[in-house]
């Protein structure tokens, strides 16, 4: 019985049951691919070009209004001031259209947060949080923020 219940949890932990989840953007099984401008105030300041994928892996429901959908990211800068950056983080998500709303454009946002290691141009703890607002199921345009870097990033998301 202990190893049934191991081998659920463990399905469940990596996605393999993605009929359980919730109708959300970013659900378990989800690839998504990320590109944008960012501009930023910090260390080195300018513009840079930024690009990434998003993979969903599970999700936790916490009610029937808030299912949480958990996954992992990468990120790629190329800043003006030549240099590279790049990390991988542990990412959640929501979808506002959970709610139940019959406002539409309130169906459309989805709000998320990246927690993770920045290998490039240093090792160190990195994190971004952002919204995105979905055209249909697959084309998205986002907004988000880095918060150990000080910038701001305007981009567009696909869903494959």
């Amino acid at each position: 019985m202990k190893r049934l219940i191991l081998v659920m949890l463990t399905l469940v932990a990596f996605g393999a049951l993605p009929a359980m989840a919730a109708d959300t953007y970013s659900k378990p099984g989800t690839l998504t691919a990320q590109a944008g401008l960012g501009l930023y105030w910090g260390l080195f300041g300018g513009f840079d070009l930024q690009g990434g994928v998003d993979y969903g892996i599970t999700q936790f429901d916490f009610a029937p209004v808030f299912p949480l959908d958990v996954g992992a990211s990468g990120r790629v800068g190329f800043g003006s001031w030549g240099g590279l950056a790049g990390g991988v983080y542990g990412t959640a998500h929501y979808s506002w259209k959970s709610l139940g709303t019959s406002f539409d454009w309130l169906n459309r946002l989805e709000s998320y947060i990246g927690i993770g290691v920045e290998v490039l141009p240093s090792l160190g703890l990195s994190s971004y949080s952002g919204s995105a607002y979905h055209f249909d199921n697959h084309l998205a345009a986002f907004l988000e923020y880095d918060a150990i870097g000080g910038g701001t990033v305007l981009g567009a998301s696909y869903k494959f």
